[in-house]
Parts: structure tokens; C-alpha cells; sequence
């Protein structure tokens, strides 16, 4: 019966419980033994190790009361803000949310955006005070900015241990009691995806949400946006361990479709599941996820580059967000470049190659997309990387992606994270006090966020800081373009942009820091640093020098100077074609460091 189905995620910030809540769920409804483990539905190592959740997670959970049967479909989500895009698609497939806030922690960045989030989309909030069996605890003060921030009333905040699982009851009970069962719906099959991923034996696996009708294994059915079709192979509910099939799910119901397809790319998340017998309107969909973050993947070996490819096809069948394509490089070899979602996802990305596939990778330094006009036309053209933008005397105006990001720390933290913030080209628009501690807003270009921003803000914090943001737009940015150059000659890849007061200071740092990693060659080695198509910086590496008169002893000075004067033409045509050693640890060192 529809009336029993409560659909119901848990959203909170990073580390406040959400995994460990579920687990308490779990073994309340008896879907798990006491004791099974921790952080049931994180089933990836690097989840487990990091105790972040970096993939939402369904699970189907019974549970009895007063005599009748409750289905509860739970689907636990992510809290870092590169996964916020499973946190869309999560409150778009339920109707009601449990909001988590860590008492020792108080209100943080992701749970103001996730609850916004919740309340637009009209879902029940359900809201909980977690970890309050903590001798650090501070439960009332968490009390109160509950309800300043959110507007709650005092009596329906709920305060539990997830740990202990004290109060955890009485979760299960309010999400009963006012979480609404899903709107039954007895028309055509309509249901929507809001996950898939690939199953070597199965092919791709769907997790769907059925709006109306009924899903039938032996159906055929179809794809709206795909325009895919394929017999229903197996339909049934997710559960902690594997799959529980059945005949059929019906209108309100969340469970998975295997769907038999080969293609992951024929089974788009948002898509429109129907009969095709029975034409029915699509769905809204969800917002595909935009690569915010490009960086480069090569193998520290070159004969690894086969693997490293077959590696990432097969790793981007499960990871909707994850864009790349081969690139060449004169220089570093065979490469893979990719679009990430933030900085975490580039770092989650490298270790499931290098543990999952037994890679050997290093990461170039990340970039941002820019969009650039030239002069005397009026489109602008969007770019991957500083390299592929034209010369600086073509070029009108370049643009840079902008931010609006929410921050939370204590107030005495504010004139320090302030200077950090105007340092950094950052703009406030909004400050707010609650007790100790403060919240600012405002926006920062995505360039010095991914560059050693995040670092220097919880130095300056102690670690008392928390930081959300999403995309705001495209600004003019005033910068100047930093090429380095060896003898002459551009190196690919080693182009960048800075804010134009700092390009100068930056090129004399990297020219500086490519000659320490630069080998002494058997010839001169001049380096440069152009700033906006202007050298700007000059370093040189003195040559290796044989003693060509050595073997005389004595005899007239004009004898060392003509065994001189030929040294010094054989090094001159060295020179000219001779190629410059520069060892791939070189160009990865220089990476790392472009940005500190």
C-alpha cells in the first residue's frame, strides 16, 4: 500500500553523523545485525578511510508499528560540496529529509545549503541535533542556532547519539509520522532515474523512483531523452547487501531497474522511464553536473598509458560527472585530461586509478574554464586551459568563473579570514553573528579556490571553519597571461593565468623554481617568463665546461685560444639543435608548486 511508503533522505555537512545514523537505522529495522560494522552503506574503501560518503546510497528498511507494516526507502547522500550534485538528485526522488547538525560542530556551511535546498523543493524537515552523548557537546548553543537560522520550534529538533543510538527511535517515528507518503498515481508508467551505473554481468543498473503506474520484469520499455528501449530484465529494492528482486514496483516506490543495456550512455540519470505503448510526458530531470576543475593524468611510466586509458573508461561508466579525453604531449607522453567537480573529486578520481587498477599517476596543476572575446568580435569562446587562449594583443577581455560561497567560523577568526578573503579577490556581501561565532558571504573567483585557499583558511582558523559554494557566473577578470619559456621556446603546458599585480612575482617564482629542477646540460640554458607577451623574467643555467687545455703544457697562448674558440662554437651549435633534458619529475614538481 502507498499509505506505508515513507521516501527520506539524510542530509547534513561533512562528518556530522549521516552514515552512522544509518547504520542505526538499520539495525532498528533489523535490515542489519547490531554490531555488523560501520558506515554499512559507504562501501568503497577510500569512503570507509576518509569517513566521507562520496556516492549516495538507497536502501529499502521495514519496519513495525502499532501493528502495521512500514516501508521505509532511506537514501543516505554525500556532504561534501563536490557531491552536491547527488544531493539534488536525492531530494528531488523523496519527500522529506532528516537535517543532522553535529553538536559539537553547530550549524555549518552545507547544512544552511542543503537545507535551502530541502525547503524550496517543499520537502518535510525533519531536524536532529546528533552527538549529544559528547562531553564537548554543546547542545543548547546548537539549540538555539537551530532555530535562529532555520526558524524551528524548540520541541521539534530532535536530540539523539547516532553512535549510541539514544533518540534514534524517535526518528523513525517523526519520519511516520510526518514525512507524506508518495501521491498514488494509477496511469501510465512513468518513473525517473536518479542513479545508474554499469554491472559487468548485468549490464547497466537504474535506480529509479516511480512517479505512476506499475514497473513489470518482461516489459518492454523506453527512454525518453535516450530514445533507448530494452526489456526489463529485473526490477526489485536496493538492500545493504546486493539486490532484492521482485515482480514489480509500483507508483511511489523507489528500487533499481536492470536494464540489460551495454551503454551506461543510453541510461541518463534524469531520464524518463515509460512503455512505449503508452506515450507519456518526461519529467523536468535533474541538472547534469559541469566540470568545474580540469587537470591531467599521466602515468609516471609511459607504457602504463594503455592501462591508464582502459582504467578510466571503465571508472567513468560509474561516475556520471567525470569527463575526459586522450591529450599528447611532446614532452610528458600520453595523458588523460579531466573535467572534476572540485578539487576532492579530482583527489577521489586518482586514488580509485591508482589502488583500484594498480596505476602509478601524477596530477598536473588544476586550472579552471575561462572564456575569452577577441577585438572586433562579439562571442566569447570557452577554453580548459590558460595554453589555448590567443596572444594578449587579440584578445579584449577574458573572463573567469565567479562563486558565491557561505562561510562559517568563530567571530574572533573574522579580521583574519576578512584580509585572507580581499588577498585572494574576494568580495563580502553579507555578515552575520549568532552567539560566537559568524557566517560571511560573499564571492571569490574559482581560480583561487583551487589554489592553495583552502589551506590557509583553516591555518588561520585552527581548523574551526567550514566553506560552501556554488557557481554565480562569469566576471572580466584583469589578468595577464604567464608563459614560461627554455631557450627561447614555449613549454607546453606550462602556461598560466594570474591576477595581473601578482603575474610578475609569480613568473620570477616559476622561473626560478624551473631552473633549480632543470639539470645542468652540456650547453647554456637560458629561461624566460613572458608576462603578457612581454619577457619579463630571465634565468640562466651555466653549461658544463670539459678543460680543452688541459693537454697543453705550454707552448704559445695562441693555441688554448683556438682550442677554446672551437669549444666555444661546438657548444653554440649545441645549442641550436641540441634538446634539453628535462626529466617528467621536473614538469610535475613545477605543477605542484605553480599555486603555493
Amino acid at each position: 500500500m502507498v499509505s506505508s511508503i515513507r521516501n527520506f533522505c539524510i542530509i547534513a555537512h561533512v562528518d556530522h553523523g549521516k552514515s552512522t545514523l544509518a547504520d542505526r537505522l538499520l539495525e532498528l529495522t533489523g535490515s542489519i545485525k547490531p554490531g555488523s560494522g560501520q558506515q554499512v552503506l559507504d562501501r568503497h574503501p577510500i569512503s570507509r578511510e576518509r569517513g566521507i560518503t562520496i556516492k549516495l546510497a538507497p536502501v529499502t528498511m521495514t519496519y513495525k508499528l502499532d501493528g502495521q507494516e512500514y516501508k521505509l526507502n532511506l537514501i543516505d547522500t554525500p556532504g561534501h560540496v563536490d557531491f552536491s550534485y547527488e544531493v539534488d538528485r536525492t531530494l528531488s526522488s523523496v519527500e522529506g529529509a532528516v537535517l543532522l547538525v553535529d553538536a559539537t560542530q553547530g550549524v555549518q556551511a552545507q547544512t544552511l545549503n542543503y537545507w535551502q535546498k530541502a525547503k524550496k523543493l517543499g520537502l518535510v524537515i525533519i531536524p536532529a541535533i546528533n552527538k549529544i552523548d559528547l562531553d564537548s557537546a554543546q547542545v543548547e548553543e546548537t539549540l538555539l542556532e537551530m532555530v535562529e537560522l532555520f526558524d524551528f520550534a524548540d520541541a521539534d529538533i530532535l536530540k539523539i547519539s547516532a553512535k549510541t543510538g539514544l533518540g534514534v527511535d524517535k526518528v523513525v517515528q517523526a519520519i511516520i509520522d510526518k514525512v507524506p507518503p508518495p501521491i498514488s498515481r494509477r496511469q501510465r508508467l512513468r518513473a525517473i532515474i536518479f542513479d545508474s551505473y554499469y554491472d559487468e554481468y548485468q549490464g547497466v543498473v537504474a535506480g529509479v523512483r516511480l512517479l505512476s503506474g506499475r514497473l513489470q520484469t518482461g516489459k518492454r520499455i523506453a527512454f525518453y531523452h535516450s530514445q533507448a528501449s530494452s526489456t526489463v530484465k529485473e526490477t526489485g529494492y536496493f538492500k545493504t547487501v546486493g539486490l532484492l528482486p521482485q515482480a514489480q514496483l509500483t507508483s511511489g516506490e523507489i528500487g533499481y531497474l536492470v536494464t540489460g543495456l551495454k551503454d551506461i550512455s543510453q541510461v541518463k540519470v534524469g531520464d524518463t522511464v515509460y512503455y512505449p505503448d503508452q506515450p507519456t510526458e518526461p519529467e523536468a530531470g535533474f541538472k547534469r553536473p559541469s566540470a568545474m576543475v580540469f587537470a591531467s593524468f599521466y602515468p609516471v611510466e609511459n607504457s602504463q598509458f594503455d592501462k591508464l586509458k582502459l582504467a578510466m573508461s571503465k571508472l567513468s561508466l560509474n561516475d556520471s560527472a567525470l569527463k575526459w579525453h586522450v591529450e599528447q604531449s611532446s614532452v610528458l607522453g600520453g595523458g588523460i585530461r579531466c573535467g572534476f567537480l572540485g578539487l576532492l573529486h579530482t583527489q577521489i578520481t586518482r586514488e580509485r586509478l591508482e589502488r583500484d587498477y594498480g596505476l602509478n599517476l601524477v596530477v598536473t596543476m588544476p586550472s579552471v574554464k575561462y572564456e575569452y572575446k577577441l577585438k572586433h568580435k562579439q562571442e566569447r569562446v570557452q577554453v580548459e586551459s590558460a595554453g589555448l587562449i590567443p596572444e594578449p594583443h587579440l584578445i579584449d577581455k577574458i573572463y573567469e568563473p565567479v562563486i558565491q560561497f557561505d562561510l562559517f567560523t568563530q567571530s574572533n577568526y573574522y579580521g583574519a579570514v576578512l584580509s585572507l578573503l580581499m588577498n585572494n579577490r574576494g568580495v563580502v556581501d553579507g555578515v552575520y553573528y549568532f552567539g560566537h561565532r559568524v557566517r560571511i558571504s560573499g564571492k571569490l573567483p574559482l581560480a583561487e579556490l583551487i589554489a592553495d585557499f583552502y589551506q590557509k583558511l583553516e591555518t588561520i582558523t585552527s581548523g574551526y571553519v567550514s566553506f560552501d559554494w556554488r557557481m554565480s557566473g562569469w566576471q572580466p577578470g584583469d589578468l595577464s597571461k604567464v608563459e614560461l619559456l627554455v631557450n627561447g621556446k614555449p613549454i607546453e603546458g606550462l602556461v598560466f593565468l594570474f591576477a595581473k599585480d601578482r603575474a610578475v612575482i609569480k613568473a620570477r617564482s616559476l622561473a626560478a623554481k624551473l631552473k633549480r629542477l632543470i639539470p645542468r646540460q652540456q650547453f647554456e640554458v637560458v629561461i624566460q617568463a613572458r608576462v603578457s607577451g612581454k619577457i619579463m623574467v630571465k634565468e640562466r643555467i651555466a653549461p658544463f665546461r670539459k678543460d680543452v687545455t688541459a693537454k697543453l703544457y705550454g707552448g704559445d697562448q695562441t693555441r688554448k685560444d683556438k682550442l677554446l674558440s672551437k669549444q666555444k662554437k661546438g657548444k653554440k651549435k649545441m645549442k641550436q639543435i641540441g634538446k634539453i633534458y628535462m626529466p617528467q619529475q621536473a614538469f610535475f614538481d613545477l605543477y605542484k608548486q605553480a599555486n603555493q
